[in-house]
This record gives C-alpha cells, structure tokens and sequence, in this order.
C-alpha cells in the first residue's frame, strides 16, 4: 500500500505493491475471497480491519496507497477503514461511478489505482486529500509507479520515478520476479523501494498481480514469515 508499480504488456500487465506497515499492526491473510455482487472478489486481508491494500475481481483490479497528495495529519477515529473503502469500490460497476457517488467524510486520505482490464487495459487514479475527490485518467499503456504521499515527499517519489525508468531500460522483458526483484531489493540506502527494521514503518509484504491472455494469478509473499502464496483466479467468459 505504499509503493505500486504498473507493467502493461503484449497480452496483460504486471501488477506489483509494497505493504509497509507498522510493527505492532497484525499479519495479514492470504488467500481470501468475497462476493460482491456478480463476481468474486480476490484478496489478501489485514489482519486488524478486515479489508485490503490490493484486489482483483474478473475485470478490474484496485490498489490503495495512504495519503492523497502530501503527508497530512492523522486524526482518529475515522468512520471507517481506507481497506474498506477499496473493498466497497466493487459493488460498482464503473469505478468512475463510485468516486463520484461514495461518502468519504471522516476517512483518512488515500489515493486508489483502479486498472480495467476486462477488455483493453485503462488506469484511473482517484483521491481523497479529506476534503475534496480528485479523479483522473492516466495512460495504460504506459509503466507507472506510485509512492505513498505521507512516508514519500516529492523529491522522493521523483528519484523512485528515475529508478523505476532505469531498471525497465535495463530488464527489457520484464518478469513478475524481476519486479518483486526491483521491489525487494531495488533503489539504494537512501532512496530503497523496500523499507526494512531501521525505518517507522516497515515492507511487511509484496504482492504481484499478472494477467497473461485469459489468465489471471496473485502471489503473495509474506516477508516476516518468509512465505510464497500463488492464488489463481478464473476470469470469466
């Protein structure tokens, strides 16, 4: 929920996301599914509010990142969790449609990258700065990366923008390891992708998401349990 990466490819995309988080926060669990409405709905699920930082359903896959803009100040209790929110998303058919229709009063802020991919590939990003909606289309067809606002000021997020660009140029035909790879290891001492024990928060975990033609799988790894998931997801017809 603090660094995502998008990968369009020839027949899919590679999805990849970072979960830092607090040490006193629970472990998650993997793999879990809901129905909402017409599909299943699959995800890893915090372990304290129930909802997620990541999950797919046959035609649309959503991530959360904290914070919309810049770092802002926390102020609790809020009526409801961000994980939540991301869940709530699918009972809308349009993503476009739930922005525009949900009550967002007294959630923390949060951005959410909503990737359609039910027939060509399209990239919404929505965010909640606490006062007001920000929706915006950006280009499928091109790699992104997002940092969380709060634990990333801009400088940052530009030199893990640089970063990013220069592993692409480097790894041509990019796997779903080679981006857990740049996820894990990826960046320097000063500017890492992946945070580790000496910072407030820590990469508890990474979970890479991959269409390839009709087929569509999350892996999850558990980094403090050292343990790898692969969950496959049936689209359907």
């Amino acid at each position: 929920m603090c660094t995502l990466t998008i990968l369009p490819q020839e027949t899919g995309f590679i999805l990849t996301s970072n979960r830092d988080e607090a040490k006193s926060r629970m472990s998650a669990s993997f793999p879990k599914y809901k129905k909402i409405n017409d599909s299943q709905v699959l995800f890893p699920q915090d372990g304290d509010a129930h909802g997620s930082w990541v999950a797919i359903n046959n035609y649309r896959v959503i991530s959360l990142l904290n914070g919309a803009f810049e770092k802002y100040n926390h102020q609790p209790p809020y009526r409801k969790s961000r994980g939540i929110v991301l869940l709530d998303s699918f009972k809308y058919k349009k993503f476009k449609d739930f922005t525009a229709d949900y009550d967002f009063n007294n959630i923390a802020p949060f951005t959410l990258v909503c990737l359609e991919h039910e027939t060509d590939l399209s990239l919404e990003v929505f965010r909640w700065d606490g006062e007001k909606t920000h929706y915006k289309v950006l280009d499928a067809k091109k790699e992104h990366i997002f940092s969380s606002a709060p634990l990333y000021p801009l400088e940052i997020r530009n030199k893990r923008e640089k970063m990013f660009q220069e592993f692409l140029v480097q790894k041509k035909e990019s796997t779903p390891q080679d981006l857990i790879q740049f996820h894990q290891f990826g960046g320097d001492e000063n500017v890492p992708i992946r945070l580790d024990e000496n910072h407030f928060v820590r990469t508890v975990s990474i979970t890479s998401i991959q269409k390839k033609k009709n087929q569509l799988q999350m892996q999850y790894h558990d980094l403090m349990k050292e343990k790898i998931i692969t969950e496959p997801y049936r689209l359907s017809n």
